[in-house]
């Protein structure tokens, strides 16, 4: 497992399987393919998802993913894949979006996992102003494809806003990670590129995740590497 998620991490591929050996979960973790139970997180009056939906990253950018520039990422880093959605300001006022602490992604095609992002901040937006939002993602699904901005047969891919409630042994790992203050545009030099000596550090995340995704208990030994884990 170590071995895949240094390749995801370093690669970002799209179509590798969120893969490890446990099996189980809670409704929308693990192998289950079921919805996330509980109620979804919606966004303020008078802001809407210009689109109606969450994409991978790439699908917002219009640009090779190379020419990305990682210091618009949000979130803690660490996640196998990224995601972008535009919001727009329908009203008069400004306002602000306050993103919940854990907010978990559903995605449309079962095929492909669910997401986690961890931390995402707050966002201001000017009367009729309309922004896109990137943020890392966590994969929370073993038995899916990592998401691309399309699926195998060239359709695309979505997601939405699932329940910003997250189970207990993902709120201990997410707040162990969380509480450090980072952030995933701290993964990128100084021309925006992926600083992959930095992405390796926080790799322990994703794999903790999947240690408590499927059923199973944080491990001593990940438990550690999470507490180890310095500003970037």
């Amino acid at each position: 497992m170590k071995k895949i998620l240094f390749v995801m991490l370093l690669a970002l591929p799209s179509f590798i399987a969120c893969s490890k050996e446990r099996s189980g979960g809670e409704p929308g973790f693990g192998t289950s393919h079921q919805p996330f139970s509980g109620t979804a997180w919606q966004l303020p009056a008078g802001i809407i998802l210009t689109s109606g939906q969450v994409h991978e990253y790439s699908y917002c950018t219009g640009t090779d993913k190379g020419a990305f520039d990682q210091h618009q990422l949000r979130g803690v880093p660490g996640g196998v894949f990224k995601v972008c959605f535009e919001l727009t300001n329908t009203t008069t006022r400004e306002i602000l979006v306050s993103f919940p602490e854990d907010l978990l992604i559903q995605s449309d095609n079962s095929n492909y996992s669910n997401g986690l992002l961890i931390g995402i901040g707050n966002v201001w937006l000017a009367p009729g102003e309309v922004r896109k939002v990137y943020a890392n993602a966590f994969c929370l699904n073993e038995d899916r494809a990592v998401p691309g901005a399309y699926d195998y047969s060239g359709a695309l891919l979505s997601f939405r806003f699932g329940p910003s409630k997250v189970p207990a042994k993902l709120k201990t790992v997410a707040d162990l990670v969380r509480n450090k203050g980072l952030q995933a545009h701290q993964c990128a030099d100084a021309q925006g590129h992926i600083d992959y000596k930095k992405l390796k550090s926080v790799a322990c995340v994703q794999a903790a995740i999947w240690e408590v995704t499927g059923g199973g208990e944080l491990q001593p030994a990940t438990r550690k590497e999470l507490q180890a884990v310095t500003a970037l």
